[in-house]
């Protein structure tokens, strides 16, 4: 389940999620949210909504939003993730097909 604040994902954990995928701000335009109407304190950053949501629930958690190089994984990991997603850095690939 994709979450974009604590409050979603206590939501999703009561209805049973085994794991979420965390999508701080820097998700950008795609960012997915329970609602339309996203208030100010759903736009944390990655590394702060993790560590917000790390206190909220135990369950794993993977980070997606902005990762785009190494340190980018490694400090979303040490923010409390199991994993990280990335997608945009891959548009240049040309596996990607994208022109």
């Amino acid at each position: 389940v994709t979450v974009t604040s604590t409050e979603e994902a206590l939501i999703a954990k009561q209805a049973g999620a085994n794991a979420l995928c965390v999508q701080g701000a820097e998700a950008g335009g795609h960012r997915a949210s329970f609602r339309n109407n996203a208030a100010s304190h759903e736009n944390a950053s990655l590394l702060v909504l993790l560590q917000q949501i790390r206190e909220a629930v135990d369950i794993p958690l993977i980070a997606a939003g902005g990762i785009m190089s190494g340190s980018d994984i490694a400090a979303v990991l040490a923010a409390g993730a199991c994993a990280a997603q990335l997608g945009t850095a891959f548009l240049r690939c040309p596996e990607s097909g994208a022109n």
